[in-house]
């Protein structure tokens, strides 16, 4: 890696960290622990959803991630492609990643929606109607 990419990388690890840290810092003067965990658990939705739309929403994000990570992939195999300039190593590189990334990425939208399905189902079996179309909130 460039040791221009890594000093970008380092900055926004370091601005990122001091932020999180600044913020934490600054909200512990006014709520305990317990009360900021509360919070954040209304927040982000997991204190008053079921168990099923709790585990379809992390299972949601987790393959949202790797939705992300193979898309990055694809278009890193579409840049050295374009840049091979002819060169045939290049190229098969870039194939082969290309292959790969769209492999993967047809894998992952299986998964969401097999899991969306089964985590409906799960849903409509044991009760839980909070769940209509998909275990997985849009």
């Amino acid at each position: 890696m460039k040791k221009t990419t890594k000093n970008i990388i380092n900055l926004f690890t370091f601005v990122a960290t001091f932020g999180i840290f600044t913020s934490i810092a600054g909200a512990a003067e006014t709520l305990s622990l317990t009360s900021k965990m509360a919070a954040v658990g209304t927040v982000a939705g997991f204190g008053t959803k079921s168990l099923a739309t709790t585990i379809g929403s992390i299972i949601q994000t987790f393959l949202m991630l790797l939705g992300i990570i193979f898309m990055a992939y694809i278009v890193y195999a579409g840049y050295t492609w374009m840049t091979a300039a002819g060169n045939d190593e290049k190229i098969t590189k870039a194939k082969a990643i290309l292959r790969g990334s769209t492999i993967g990425l047809i894998i992952v939208m299986g998964a969401y929606a097999i899991s969306a399905f089964a985590i409906n189902q799960i849903a409509k079996s044991t009760g839980y109607q909070e769940v209509t179309t998909t275990a997985v909130n849009p």
